[in-house]
């Protein structure tokens, strides 16, 4: 059983963190490339997963080297609430380019979908490096 409240609020954030890395893994591993191949279509897909892969060798040290001093819970809800306003700005823009009539897919068009992509599949892996450093 738990000791105290303060063990019980600490099991409640980490069922919590562990329920939202998983509704993020899934989102983030499905959402990502359904939008990019419905709008700029699949011959482009490859450029976006390999400027993903770049985006993980880039991001992934300093990641590690950040969060390594600080306790995992606090890394953790700093990167569910970068990762959640990152996505929600992200989601704004490409919401805008919906309701654009542009007849041919554009250079922002392309920008924004490729970041969208990008963006979502790091903040998935993170997220999921933080949970189980967590767990």
């Amino acid at each position: 059983g738990l000791k105290d409240a303060a063990e019980a609020r600490l099991v409640s954030r980490l069922i919590l963190m562990g329920a939202l890395a998983n509704i993020a893994f899934v989102f983030g591993r499905n959402a990502g490339p359904a939008l990019y191949v419905n709008h700029l279509g699949s011959r482009r897909l490859a450029r976006a997963m390999f400027l993903s892969a770049l985006s993980v060798f880039a991001v992934t040290p300093r990641f590690s080297t950040y969060a390594r001093p600080r306790r995992a819970v606090r890394v953790y809800a700093c990167v569910q609430l970068s990762g959640a306003v990152l996505l929600a700005c992200l989601w704004v823009m490409l919401s805008y380019l919906e309701r654009r009539t542009a007849a041919a897919v554009d250079l922002t068009t392309q920008v924004l979908y490729t970041l969208f992509f990008v963006c979502e599949d790091l903040t998935t892996l993170l997220v999921m490096m933080q949970n189980a450093a967590v767990a």
